[in-house]
């Protein structure tokens, strides 16, 4: 829905005491859509972001052959309870080498990694797409990876990015135009370095399909901002139910720093401050560690304390 021409803003006059609700996580939602459609049986996930991002990712899976289901969050209206039924690391639609499978995955940076890994499970062809935007983000580590695991990656342009074929197997151009000889599934390494220098997302993607695809993974590369990405997806491997089941996915804690940061401008005044509903008790999110730094320290770190929500922070130092 496009915003309007113009916008009032009544400031107000009085303070004011709310619970507020937020949309969920883009992060979780879209590791979780990953993660239940390689479980072995119905995942129901509660308060599902949805968004430009997870919209592409709900389609994409759909297209694959994977039934998903999505109605609306009664409460937050940016949110939906999304079913998918898992089927244990079988992709029900694939396509051939002269016609694949095509995925459209607009600017979706999330969609756009994860899938790429994720369609290697199967036993077809697959073209990953999108908007212009997205064919310029970087994608090399993450085919690098791939290839080094033994699967057909092959960027139409030659230059590690999107648009991309990638198979099972087969034979690819690489960027020297030599044809190369892909290995068998038996033939395969199943070891592969990725870095994290550019994006936790090529980390991210490789371990969301690892088990399945039987993959060892060695994350190597420092990015302070990157690696709380890597640590939440690892944690939501580990929680998530495997079986089929209901997983919750928690709101956006950057986004709900702004409201936690409102409510302590109150604070000293005769009002309750600002309250964030449903807030996570995980440590999934780097940013849940908001309230526990606020009012903000003297100083504060992004390498281990705040994420984005450390812009937030900052508004509020003296």
């Amino acid at each position: 829905m496009p915003l309007p021409d113009l916008i009032e803003i009544v400031p107000l006059d009085k303070p004011v005491k709310a619970e507020i609700t937020v949309p969920g996580s883009k992060s979780i939602t879209n590791r979780a859509l990953i993660l239940a459609a390689l479980a072995d049986g119905v995942v129901t996930l509660k308060g599902a972001l949805w968004s430009e991002d997870t919209e592409f990712m709900f389609a994409c899976l759909e297209k694959l052959g994977f039934e998903v289901n999505k109605q609306n969050d009664t409460d937050e209206p940016c949110n939906r309870t999304i079913t998918v039924k898992g089927l244990g690391g079988k992709i029900p639609n694939s396509g051939t080498a002269e016609k694949p499978l095509e995925l459209f995955v607009g600017n979706a940076g999330t969609a756009a990694r994860f899938l790429s890994a994720f369609v290697c499970l199967g036993n077809g062809v697959y073209r990953l797409s999108g908007v212009p935007r997205i064919h310029e983000r970087p994608q090399a580590a993450l085919f690098q990876a791939l290839r080094k695991l033994g699967y057909r990656v092959e960027a139409e342009n030659g230059n590690n990015k999107l648009p991309v074929k990638i198979s099972h197997r087969g034979t690819e151009n690489t960027e020297d135009k030599k044809s190369v000889s892909v290995p068998t599934v038996a033939q395969r390494q199943r070891k592969c370095k990725v870095s994290i220098e550019e994006s936790s997302q090529f980390a991210s993607a490789l371990l969301l399909s690892s088990k399945i695809g039987g993959w060892e993974i060695e994350i190597v590369g420092e990015n302070a901002e990157e690696s709380p990405y890597v640590a939440m997806t690892s944690k939501l491997m580990e929680v998530f139910p495997k079986e089929g089941g209901t997983f919750q996915i928690e709101p956006d804690a950057s986004s709900g720093s702004y409201f936690w940061g409102a409510g302590w401008l109150f604070q000293d005044r005769e009002s309750c401050p600002i309250t964030v509903a449903e807030w996570p008790s995980s440590s999934w999110q780097i940013d849940a560690q908001f309230t526990l730094n606020f009012p903000p320290p003297p100083s504060l770190s992004r390498n281990s304390q705040l994420g984005d929500s450390i812009m937030t922070a900052i508004a509020f130092l003296r």
